[in-house]
């Protein structure tokens, strides 16, 4: 009832919210109140829909060549979760010191509850050649462990919290 009601209350707060003296003589005016009118009762709609729905929480431990992975500034590490049915946005977590990664989906913490393959990157961080130069990345993990859809990895992630451990080898360990 309140959602079949918005458009007809965003037209008249967009209506008021126009000068008088441009309302008559500008046509495009109750066009842009529509379509604002609109645009208000979608978001709010997507509100009340649950388009956001409860987050997960997920966590864990990564190592590399059976010993935890120890994000620093000379070693950077991630961990990518992406939906198995390519829906959503891919979930990312950096390994920090011990090997601990926690995820988030953009600047929201966790992700939605369903079935993800992983990916899990571990590079070496290494000097510019030039003091002019960029640093240059070294994967220390394998390649294929890099690609969720390569990798192998998986997980079911359920509404709450989660913990999953990985154990990826070194790229001289293939």
């Amino acid at each position: 009832m309140v959602v079949r009601a918005l458009p007809e209350i965003f037209s008249q707060v967009a209506i008021e919210m126009v000068p008088s003296n441009l309302t008559p003589s500008f046509a495009g005016t109750r066009k842009l109140v529509t379509l604002s009118a609109l645009v208000g009762t979608a978001l709010i709609f997507a509100e009340f829909a649950g388009c956001n729905k409860s987050a997960a929480t997920v966590s864990g431990i990564v190592t590399l060549d059976s010993k935890p992975v120890e994000g620093s500034s000379d070693l950077y590490a991630t961990v990518t979760f992406v939906r198995e049915d390519g829906g959503g946005a891919p979930a990312i977590g950096i390994i920090s010191g011990s090997g601990r990664y926690a995820l988030s989906t953009g600047s929201a913490k966790g992700l939605e509850p369903g079935k993800y393959r992983v990916g899990v990157s571990v590079k070496k961080i290494l000097p510019p050649a030039t003091p002019e130069g960029l640093p240059i990345p070294k994967r220390i993990s394998r390649a294929k462990d890099a690609k969720p859809e390569e990798s192998g990895l998986e997980a079911t992630v359920k509404p709450g919290t989660n913990t999953f451990d990985f154990a990826v080898s070194s790229a001289t360990n293939k």
